[in-house]
């Protein structure tokens, strides 16, 4: 399967249904919390506008936590390992998913940035969260509605368009969609 090269510029899908994407902990609640603020993926994607953000079912195993936060300075470390809970099947927030980066080596176009431009633009915390590497995606998410009350949901891999039914509920919780 060919991937379609996006520019920095590219444009949005012409569909504009919302999508969903179903996340590992503890990833899924860092971006309900703020603290990580780009997706990277090995694949990009069209698609801009509202994006839930689901966490999957998967069952995680402490060490896999002390992995992503032993990197991180001592108290925040602490309070995601020790204050934080990681819920699982459940939708966690809605964001803005307002653009996809391509990681390139150097300048290849004059409208693409190289990975080390991407990278060095990015906080300590923000690296330790994602995987940048050249040939992989950076998608940038903003605008950040935390769910207060867990709307339980069956995931799936890739984007999906969740159904009505949930779309309903999350926004009776005071999400705006």
């Amino acid at each position: 399967m060919k991937t379609e090269q996006l520019s920095l510029f590219d444009q949005p899908s012409e569909n504009t249904a919302i999508r969903a994407i179903t996340l590992w902990q503890p990833y899924a609640t860092l971006i309900a919390l703020g603290l990580k603020q780009y997706e990277t993926r090995s694949w990009a994607t069209k698609y801009r506008g509202k994006l839930i953000i689901h966490s999957a079912a998967r069952k995680w195993h402490p060490r896999e936590l002390h992995a992503v936060f032993d990197k991180l300075p001592y108290e925040l470390s602490q309070k995601l390992l020790y204050s934080t809970t990681y819920p699982m099947a459940c939708c966690v927030a809605v964001v803005d998913l307002t653009r996809c980066l391509e990681m390139i080596n150097g300048w290849v176009e004059t409208n693409r940035l190289p990975t080390q431009t991407i990278i060095q633009a990015q906080t300590y915390e923000e690296r330790c969260f994602g995987n940048w590497q050249e040939g992989r995606y950076a998608w940038k998410l903003s605008g950040v509605q935390q769910l207060q009350e867990l709307t339980p949901a069956k995931g799936k891999q890739g984007l999906w368009i969740p159904d009505i039914e949930l779309v309903q509920e999350i926004q009776q919780r005071g999400i705006i969609l």
